[in-house]
């Protein structure tokens, strides 16, 4: 696994839990096919989109309950930096 999948990966872990099986894989395929040869982080612009949309999902489809649990891994994302 390249540096960049791995951070998409860590990227997509803003949406919530797969409800498809797969999908993951699929939109990591899709990133890779669109970034620029050795690339080596994903663009600012790709990884406001992966969070605001991954978050605007995980609110959409999985209400109040999860918001602590999303804090959490926010929290644990940044840490990764």
């Amino acid at each position: 696994m390249s540096n960049l999948e791995r951070r998409y990966r860590v990227l997509l872990q803003f949406y919530p839990p797969e409800s498809e099986p797969g999908r993951t894989d699929e939109m990591i395929s899709t990133l890779m096919d669109a970034s620029a040869e050795g690339q080596a982080w994903p663009t600012a612009r790709e990884t406001l989109d992966l969070v605001l949309n991954g978050l605007r999902e995980r609110a959409r489809c999985c209400g109040g309950g999860e918001r602590a649990a999303a804090k959490g891994r926010l929290a644990s994302i940044s840490a990764i930096g």
